[in-house]
């Protein structure tokens, strides 16, 4: 969870100067600004800086685009890569198409800081990520429970009780109880008691966004891919492909599927991380008969 979430523009400006352990004089001089006008923006007496200022505060604090977010605004380089890409942002276009793109990009940002704070990054045995233990970091102790009721996941008191129809000797049984684990996991991080999936909404798109990353994160979504097309090339079958090939031809599905049986996931969320992190895209691309591009 973002424990900075509710911080203030004043209140994230008075951290970051702590943190560099600089005095409002010693910052004010800094960034050519007075000392009077410093101290009415960390109290909130005047509204957030301006660009210009914003910029060099950035600069001299080494926030990034942390301030920026604070005064609600995007970093200058932000704001003008976008603006030259109208398209995008166009009001055909960005509430179906850009947006989730930059909400699935804040839902990767959000797994990886659950994946910190559960003990040993919540990796098995076998090298994948186990959501019931990031469900227990988070201070919530997984029950399975077989048969089909209203929703696929529900919270009682401090368990999360997960619901599966199919049966344990089914191929689906565990990629998808993996699935809802970390799908409640993702709950559990936003501060939500309410699970409505399989209904959508906008609390459920997120959770489904960051419970994808928490189980193929990207470190071992392309360590699993790479070993997948490696065992595929030197299958009798496929002797006449390289790695690249095969992402040119129909055996493409078949690393899909080789990656989802290895991390235990389900297809559907490995095609969509692949997709995320353009694994496919950087390896089919990178060779073109031999050639390097």
């Amino acid at each position: 969870m973002n424990r900075n979430a509710a911080e203030t523009f004043g209140q994230t400006l008075r951290r970051l100067r702590h943190a560099k352990r600089m005095t409002q004089q010693q910052l004010a001089d800094a960034v050519d600004t007075h000392v009077t006008h410093l101290s009415r923006l960390e109290t909130g007496k005047r509204a957030p800086a301006s660009r210009e200022l914003l910029t060099r505060l950035s600069d001299v604090l080494g926030s990034g685009s942390l301030l920026a977010s604070a005064s609600g605004r995007l970093p200058s380089h932000v704001e003008a890569a976008i603006a030259a890409l109208p398209a995008a942002v166009g009001e055909a276009v960005f509430e179906y198409r850009t947006l989730p793109v930059l909400r699935r990009l804040a839902s990767g940002e959000a797994a990886v800081k659950m994946l910190s704070c559960a003990p040993g990054g919540a990796i098995d045995g076998a090298g994948r990520v186990d959501p019931g233990t990031i469900c227990r970091s988070l201070g919530f102790e997984p029950v399975l429970r077989h048969g089909i009721e209203s929703t696929a996941v529900r919270f009682e008191e401090r368990r999360v009780v997960v619901c599966e129809p199919a049966s344990p000797s089914s191929q689906v049984h565990m990629p998808r109880i993996r699935f809802l684990l970390a799908h409640a996991a993702a709950h559990i991080s936003r501060d939500e008691s309410v699970c409505r999936f399989p209904r959508l909404d906008a609390h459920e798109e997120a959770a489904i966004s960051i419970a994808c990353h928490l189980l193929c994160p990207p470190d071992i979504l392309r360590s699993t891919f790479r070993t997948v097309t490696s065992g595929l090339s030197k299958n009798e079958d496929y002797l006449d492909l390289t790695q690249s090939d095969m992402l040119w031809s129909p055996v493409a599905g078949r690393v899909v599927a080789g990656v989802a049986s290895r991390l235990a996931v389900p297809g559907w969320v490995v095609m969509r991380r692949l997709v995320d992190e353009a694994l496919f895209d950087e390896e089919a691309l990178h060779y073109l008969d031999g050639v390097v591009l």
